[in-house]
């Protein structure tokens, strides 16, 4: 999963439906369906910033959803993008 709405000037409230939302909902999708799907969620160095910039705080937002799926499930944090 990488779709993301990509803009450090904006608000998390304009982020939040694309990068947090929407990764909820394909999380959800792939621990409901049998066999579970595989997910790999890609984020980046942002992540790490996060509370500098909407876009950022969105990003961790969205990792901390995937981080907390269990880990019986193929959803993984493994790719992280650096630009």
């Amino acid at each position: 999963h990488s779709a993301a709405q990509v803009d450090f000037r904006t608000t998390y409230s304009s982020c939040r439906d694309v990068n947090v939302v929407g990764t909820f909902h394909v999380a959800q999708l792939c621990m409901s369906s049998n066999p579970t799907k595989r997910l790999i969620h890609a984020s980046t160095k942002n992540a790490k910033l996060a509370f500098e910039d909407g876009y950022a705080t969105s990003k961790y937002v969205a990792e901390q959803i995937v981080s907390q799926v269990p880990q019986s499930s193929n959803i993984r944090l493994p790719f992280v993008a650096y630009s």
